[in-house]
């Protein structure tokens, strides 16, 4: 599982403080998309589980995870197909490793913030 890389989005995209909006974003919306995706499993509703998979693969492709977009990607296929068989191993697979992108960029987030008490 790879964590947040203020490294590479800075690289990427050159301004420190559109990373911090992305983390924030990242932290900040995150957790209510989780439950949609996990939610639609659950519920085997695979309309809802198209749409919450792909608005979760949306909000994590800018941070370096070809693994949990392409879990992403493989569940709002299911979705679309109806076939959500295997559908909960891989949402909890990718709830895993969004999890840990998410507590990676609060951490980083907090620390930036210690950093900037300091000065």
């Amino acid at each position: 599982m790879a964590p947040f890389d203020s490294v590479l989005l800075l690289r990427e995209y050159g301004d420190e403080d559109l990373v911090r909006d992305l983390a924030q974003l990242l932290v900040d919306t995150v957790p209510e998309q989780v439950d949609a995706v996990t939610n639609a499993v659950s519920a085997g509703d695979g309309a809802a589980l198209r749409k919450a998979a792909h608005k979760l693969r949306g909000s994590i492709v800018a941070f370096g995870m070809p693994g949990a977009v392409e879990c992403a990607r493989q569940l709002e296929a299911m979705g679309a197909a109806g076939d959500l068989t295997g559908a909960d191993a891989l949402s909890r697979q990718l709830v895993a490793e969004v999890q840990s992108l998410r507590e990676s960029a609060s951490a980083w987030l907090t620390a930036g913030e210690n950093r900037d008490l300091e000065r």
